[in-house]
């Protein structure tokens, strides 16, 4: 009996090994570098606006909303290892939650359940009319954090009034995937 619960806790593990998702951005794995990734979003019509080191600034369209996109590169290996995906700002709060709501649902169908942490803080509450008011002054706290094969995906509406994507990659899973498959 012991060796069959052994046996299903070792499938289980290793099925729930799988069940994460890779991150990608756009339709890319994240295991380029900064400029590789910024120069595929070029050709899909992006527009460049600026280059800091290893910091790729865009503008464009992303999930049909207008947006800057900031691709950080590792100084050392050049590879992604952050990206950030600022919306433009929307001064109506169930627009804004709503469209929260939207990305919380296409990400959770892509990476799974994300922890979520959706509240405000005292004197202020949902539905009390001052819920921007409470945004700026950062009594009120949406995002969603997911976790995929090579790091995490964070979105959240940020004290501006916007939505903020952002993908935290683990440049070390990654080097150390792309080694392994080197042997």
């Amino acid at each position: 009996m012991k060796r069959i619960c052994a046996i299903i806790l070792m499938m289980f593990v290793w099925f729930a090994s799988f069940s994460q998702a890779p991150m990608t951005f756009k339709g890319y794995e994240l295991n380029c570098t900064a400029k590789e990734l910024s120069t595929k979003l070029v050709k899909q019509g992006f527009e460049l606006v600026d280059v800091v080191l290893d910091m790729y600034n865009l503008k464009g369209t992303f999930a049909g909303e207008n947006s800057r996109i900031m691709i950080m590169g590792d100084s050392d290996s050049k590879l992604v290892t952050n990206i950030m995906v600022h919306f433009d700002k929307v001064d109506d709060w169930n627009m804004l939650r709503n469209k929260y709501m939207l990305f919380k649902a296409d990400l959770a169908k892509k990476y799974g359940e994300g922890e979520s942490t959706e509240k405000f803080t005292e004197p202020y509450r949902d539905g009390d009319g001052n819920e921007l008011e409470a945004l700026s002054s950062e009594k009120c706290t949406y995002n969603t954090r997911f976790t995929a094969q090579n790091g995490k995906v964070v979105l959240t509406i940020s004290k501006d009034h916007s939505l903020l994507l952002i993908y935290l990659v683990d440049t070390k899973k990654i080097q150390e995937q792309q080694r392994s498959s080197d042997l």
